[in-house]
């Protein structure tokens, strides 16, 4: 005696694939830039650009507080 199978097994329900190429990318704009600078001597702060004044020196938060301090030329950080 040979049983028939059902093309869908009982309780299971077809998948159908969603694909992320389907969906818009959204729509975003990158105005904050990761900076590093140099504060004294070796010591270095990594942040977002908040503000850059007339003597070259660049202002960055931290997430805690605002640094000020000379801006890393990116040769020195090795990128």
């Amino acid at each position: 005696m040979t049983m028939a199978f059902p093309a869908i097994p009982l309780g299971l329900l077809p998948i159908s694939p969603r694909f992320a190429a389907h969906r818009p990318a959204p729509e975003t704009k990158e105005t904050d830039m990761l900076i590093t600078i140099k504060l004294a001597g070796t010591v270095t702060a990594q942040g977002l650009k908040v503000a850059e004044l007339n003597d070259g020196r660049v202002t960055i938060e931290t997430g805690r507080e605002r640094l000020t301090g000379w801006p890393v030329p990116r040769v020195m950080r090795g990128n």
